[in-house]
């Protein structure tokens, strides 16, 4: 994944700064909500006056939206496991599914910078995330620079085993697809994974119980439907 520093051409200083704001912002989302964040409580945090912080971000919105993607490249760890390349297509594609969509690690993880944090914050830290994104205009700065130059970044590993089961899949003919068809199926499958655990999300974001097995139902299904007349019986 792209690091925050890339996306600039400042002075080691300077880098040191934005990352020491984005950890400020990042901890107050994980202990408190997003709901909770401000400028001025961020400057208080990381020792700078709220002047130094809008130097950096000009609004609230451009630095949660970089808050949320160094979430994503700092706190999650960094995972490119591989399906076995001797599985087929369908089942690389059940791998990929249950490997990035169905594991529910409940371990807090000691982050550098951070301290502990635990599965349950972070989850919240998503669903609040998810709720701010979705109510930010498509024309605001923050939308757009979070749509189009951080999340491409975001999920790669994901991306690329996903390719590697669909283009094996449509090679082996375990899966209902053309190799043309890969890129529309890899935008399918994610947007659908996606769907099913914002519905989970939401639960949390309401604090109710949460049913993982909608999650797996749903990456069954979407194995029935790629596989429907070209898969083995399992």
């Amino acid at each position: 994944m792209k690091p925050i520093a890339a996306f600039y051409k400042e002075s080691r200083v300077k880098t040191a700064t934005r990352l020491k704001i984005l950890v400020a912002a990042l901890r107050t989302a994980l202990d408190s909500s997003i709901d909770n964040l401000t400028m001025a409580g961020v400057a208080a945090q990381c020792g700078l006056t709220a002047r130094n912080i809008y130097r950096y971000y000009e609004n609230r919105n451009l630095l949660l939206v970089e808050a949320g993607y160094y979430a994503f490249t700092h706190v999650l760890p960094e995972d490119d496991a591989a399906p076995d390349a001797a599985l087929s297509g369908r089942e690389q594609l059940r791998w990929v599914l249950r490997h990035y969509y169905l594991r529910q690690d409940t371990k807090a993880r000691d982050v550098r910078d951070f301290g502990l944090v635990t599965a349950k914050q972070f989850m919240r830290f998503l669903s609040d995330f998810d709720f701010f994104l979705l109510g930010l205009a498509q024309d605001d700065p923050a939308f757009v620079r979070y749509t189009t130059e951080l999340a491409p970044h975001i999920n790669q590993p994901l991306k690329k085993h996903l390719r590697g089961a669909l283009e094996k899949g449509a090679g082996d003919k375990t899966l209902c697809l053309t190799a043309a068809e890969v890129p529309f199926y890899i935008e399918f499958v994610m947007q659908s994974m996606r769907s099913i655990s914002n519905q989970v999300l939401l639960k949390e974001h309401e604090r109710r119980s949460i049913n993982f097995s909608l999650v797996e139902k749903t990456a069954e299904m979407i194995l029935f439907y790629l596989s429907r007349g070209g898969a083995a019986a399992d």
